[in-house]
């Protein structure tokens, strides 16, 4: 979402710098106004748009608890469980739980293997699943995902995001 914010951003500064590149240049009156109200109403729209997501990132607000995770060897899965809490004072529409799994030996990812086949070993596992939807405020729920993994990680290294709508 960082990401996205900086895109935002960046976009509306170039859209202010030609705003500001047009009103000086000489050109054609009926022309150089139809490009300010052009470039205008563009900013104006990205103004909103940004406005209306930070409000909503402000007033919505969910924290994971308890979370715990197992990896069962026989069946190369890993089980995934915890708690969701809105602590926000807005109902969350959808809660979405990214999780990412480095195969790790003494805290650093591995380089990327060879399978016997020539084909390279995936070392990171990447999964979003929703575990809440409709969460009131002050609600708390309980979520378990279950995750696929390949036979080739040893230690793994599980990194989890929080997003909601």
């Amino acid at each position: 979402m960082i990401e996205t914010m900086k895109i935002i951003t960046a976009v509306t500064f170039a859209l202010i710098f030609l705003l500001i590149a047009y009103k000086t240049r000489e050109v054609q009156p009926t022309l150089k106004m139809i490009l300010i109200v052009i470039i205008e109403f563009f900013v104006t729209l990205i103004l909103f748009f940004l406005t209306v997501w930070m409000i909503n990132m402000g007033l919505k607000k969910a924290v994971i608890t308890k979370f715990d995770n197992r990896r069962v060897l026989s069946t190369e899965t890993l089980y995934i469980t915890g708690y969701i809490q809105n602590v926000g004072k807005y109902t969350i529409n959808q809660a979405m739980l990214d999780i990412k799994i480095l195969n790790a030996v003494s805290g650093k990812a591995q380089k990327v293997g060879m399978n016997r086949d020539g084909t390279k070993k995936e070392n990171t596992v990447e999964k979003t699943f929703i575990i809440a939807k409709n969460l009131r405020p002050g609600e708390q729920r309980k979520f378990n995902a279950k995750l696929r993994l390949p036979p080739h990680f040893k230690l793994m290294d599980v990194k989890k995001s929080l997003s909601w709508n």
